[in-house]
């Protein structure tokens, strides 16, 4: 398993601990939907390092069988254009499991700022 892999795998740990696991799922499922892809069916259920694993595996498969697919989920997420264009181009494994990072980083990312500007006043 590479870094990237276990910085997924510590998002989705922070999520759990936040109470927000679910949120944060449920984005990536959304912007999945958003980018006009089908959402793997392993990424409902799962351990964190499955979970993980399985978002890799879906964003290989679109890297490698539809790349304009792929470019839409990380604008429809919002993961900066200067962010994925920048990992190496290597091994495609080791590319999906950047770009999984980049996303479910992203994705996090939103979750905990609708969070914190979602309180009311005073609270």
């Amino acid at each position: 398993m590479g870094p990237n892999t276990l910085r997924c795998i510590e998002i989705l740990e922070s999520a759990r601990q936040a109470g927000l696991e679910s949120d944060l799922k449920g984005q990536v499922v959304k912007d999945f939907q958003r980018a006009g892809l089908n959402v793997p069916r392993a990424l409902g259920t799962g351990s964190d390092t499955q979970w993980a694993l399985e978002l890799r595996e879906a964003l290989y498969r679109i890297l490698m069988e539809r790349t304009s697919s792929y470019l839409n989920l990380m604008y429809a997420a919002g993961v900066p254009e200067k962010a994925f264009k920048g990992i190496p181009l290597t091994d495609p494994v080791e590319v999906a499991d950047a770009a999984a990072c980049l996303l479910l980083s992203r994705e996090w990312e939103k979750v905990c700022l609708r969070k914190r500007y979602k309180k009311g006043p005073g609270e």
